[in-house]
């Protein structure tokens, strides 16, 4: 109540989404349904729709958890005019898998014309968000940004054919600007976290063939996430088109041992896992979202706390990648199998 109190009397508008994440953060550690009341009731006063990705995403997943299913349902349609596109193509897609499966029940006899309604709007509004590319499969249609990636892949040099290495990476690191030069001269020393700020800063100004070599410097560094977001710009740029060995880049498969063990182990397609990870975490294992959620699979504390139980494990550190991808591989093949 104190903290309902703070957001409805704060004068400051900046401060306003702020008190309002606290408070509705403080109502789902309490109920599930309350924070559904709360949210819907306050969500048209939100200034940044964004700002509260994460409390809705814990609130959903708290949720689908409790199988409270018609909670759900009202929750999604009386929230989506209020969230964040991304959330938004999350809601239709999520919307659409639970009608298919019978957990959302709608007495309509159109059910399998507003599932494909609901597909189709979460294609439509994120084409790149994780659940649009997932509304695309169902759809099978072949999402936006594949649509002008050449078809055939280009040759990938032998080990024993140096001059065709050499040859392609003359075409990656050529300079054509002092813009390229500029920012190519951190990446060559080392200093990553610098050449990418200078590289966002001067974006218009470098080449293609430069912000390619700047995604490889960044992911030789362990830097998935800038790696994506550069290769997402990279893609963006008018008429540029991507080739098959670029857009590997886009979509790196990191932590390949584990993740293809684990994914063996609990049965399930391994490329499931490699997407979640790069949609919930970009593949930094350092990252902890504001909601709590830690590590590769984004795994809430709670969420933890229950897989630690089923597989017996005393102590467990989300943060290691192999524990997160082994507890998180094993809690998703549960929700998969449901």
């Amino acid at each position: 109540q104190y903290l309902k109190a703070v957001f409805q009397a704060t004068p400051d508008p900046s401060q306003q989404d702020r008190a309002a994440w606290f408070y509705l953060d403080c109502v789902l550690e309490l109920s599930s349904t309350q924070f559904v009341r709360e949210a819907v009731l306050y969500a048209r006063q939100w200034k940044d729709p964004g700002y509260f990705d994460d409390i809705i995403q814990k609130g959903i997943s708290i949720l689908i958890r409790e199988k409270k299913w018609n909670h759900l349902d009202s929750f999604f349609r009386d929230i989506e005019p209020y969230v964040s596109p991304g959330i938004r193509t999350q809601l239709f897609y999520l919307t659409a898998r639970f009608m298919n499966s019978g957990y959302i029940r709608k007495n309509s006899p159109s059910v399998e014309s507003e599932i494909k309604t609901y597909l189709t709007r979460a294609h439509q509004l994120e084409p790149y968000n994780y659940y649009g590319l997932l509304a695309s499969a169902l759809l099978k249609q072949l999402p936006p940004f594949m649509s002008h990636v050449k078809e055939n892949l280009p040759p990938k040099p032998s080990p024993d054919n140096p001059r065709e290495k050499e040859k392609r990476d003359r075409t990656i690191i050529t300079i054509t600007s002092p813009a390229d030069e500029f920012v190519r001269g951190f990446f060559d020393y080392g200093l990553i976290e610098e050449g990418y700020t200078y590289l966002m800063k001067y974006d218009d100004k470098i080449s293609d063939k430069s912000l390619f070599k700047a995604v490889i410097a960044l992911q030789e560094h362990g830097y998935y996430k800038k790696s994506i977001w550069l290769m997402n710009r990279l893609n963006n740029r008018k008429e540029y088109q991507l080739s098959f060995y670029e857009l590997e880049r886009s979509y790196p498969r990191v932590f390949k041992d584990i993740i293809e063990k684990n994914a063996k182990q609990r049965d399930f397609f391994a490329p499931f896992l490699y997407a979640l990870i790069r949609e919930e975490s970009a593949f930094d294992f350092h990252n902890t979202s504001r909601a709590g959620a830690t590590g590769l699979t984004q795994l809430m504390p709670e969420t933890a706390a229950d897989i630690a139980g089923w597989l017996r494990l005393d102590d467990y550190d989300l943060h290691d990648p192999e524990t997160n991808i082994y507890m998180g591989a094993y809690y998703y093949s549960r929700l998969l199998h449901l």
